[in-house]
């Protein structure tokens, strides 16, 4: 209900202010907004992703997924929304289930910050860092954010047991 609830309101709220807004862009799924960012990709595919196939049908009984499924469904097919995904394969895998929605995404990457996050700038931090965390370590790979099935932890492990290298850690 507090999914449907926060939808509904910015949607009342969007009604009311539209005159001062040339554009609403939103980062939660929501009834109406003229850019949608699909940050994860689609919410059926990440259920797919994370539960067992029995797991993911009986969250569609859900009724926290069956409203986000519902909302997705409807932004996907709304025409006047224009998508916009953080990578090729996120707006592929929306493309996929919702193929009305695929003339309406635009890929648009996270951006980087190349002078604050250079090698050089936090060189000290991280050496320190990597001091605290593993001391004997030859190398040190960060694994970062959530969604380890969609962002390929399995990857990065199998990719560190190739290396053979007893130093390295993860």
């Amino acid at each position: 209900l507090r999914v449907l609830a926060f939808s509904t309101r910015c949607a009342e709220h969007i009604r009311r202010a539209r005159p001062d807004h040339d554009i609403v862009h939103s980062f939660s799924r929501t009834r109406r907004q003229d850019v949608y960012r699909a940050g994860g990709g689609c919410h059926a595919e990440f259920m797919r992703r994370t539960y067992t196939r029995t797991g993911a049908a009986l969250r569609q009984l859900s009724p926290r997924h069956a409203v986000l499924l519902g909302l997705e469904a409807r932004v996907f097919a709304d025409a006047r929304q224009t998508i916009q995904c953080p990578s090729r394969r996120v707006r592929d895998e929306i493309a996929a289930r919702h193929p009305e929605a695929a003339r309406r995404s635009v890929v648009i990457p996270n951006g980087v910050d190349t002078e604050f996050y250079h090698p050089t700038r936090h060189a000290a931090k991280a050496a320190a860092l990597r001091q605290s965390l593993s001391p004997a370590a030859r190398c040190v790979w960060l694994f970062a954010g959530s969604g380890a099935r969609r962002k390929g932890l399995d990857t990065a492990l199998r990719a560190l047991a190739a290396c053979r290298e007893p130093r390295d850690e993860l």
